[in-house]
């Protein structure tokens, strides 16, 4: 659902949160050739990625604390980011995002669980779609797109700038 965003051959892309490398993994898979970053908060992790995907690259990094310049990358994703429930969940997506916003030139993609799906998990993050549109609509882009039909649990927001 996430790389359904635009067409990224060639394109810059940011992964935040990337973990191990499984965006860079499928699209390597899907013949997608595009300048990838990845980054995550986990040195363990990142060294892990790196050694599974010798040939992207990886980094440890916090993009709210440690912003790459304004524009630097075409795309940015962030997949299950927010899956897990913080103090104020509303507030941590917004200030990461807009970080998101700031680094692309182009769109945002991110995902959460959907509340509508009935999932019943204490420490989980859930939004009910028409929040999260609004939500994602305050942020200022000049388009929002939904996509909940491909699994029950899952939404995906794409903001495009």
């Amino acid at each position: 659902a996430l790389a359904s965003l635009a067409p990224l051959k060639g394109k810059r892309i940011l992964d935040v949160g990337c973990g191990l490398g499984a965006f860079w993994a499928y699209l390597q898979k899907q013949g997608v050739e595009a300048r990838y970053t990845g980054v995550d908060l986990f040195p363990q992790v990142i060294q892990e990625a790196q050694a599974l995907h010798p040939e992207a690259f990886f980094g440890v990094r916090n993009i709210l604390q440690s912003p790459f310049p304004a524009g630097e990358f075409d795309f940015t994703f962030l997949s299950g980011v927010f899956n897990v429930k913080v103090r104020d969940n509303w507030k941590y997506m917004r200030a990461l995002l807009k970080a998101a916003l700031r680094q692309s030139q182009k769109a945002v993609a991110f995902n959460v669980l959907n509340a509508e799906a009935g999932l019943r998990e204490a420490d989980r993050f859930c939004a009910h779609p028409k929040a999260l549109v609004a939500f994602g609509r305050r942020l200022g882009g000049s388009k929002v797109c939904l996509l909940d039909h491909y699994h029950h649990l899952d939404l995906t927001l794409f903001i495009y700038k």
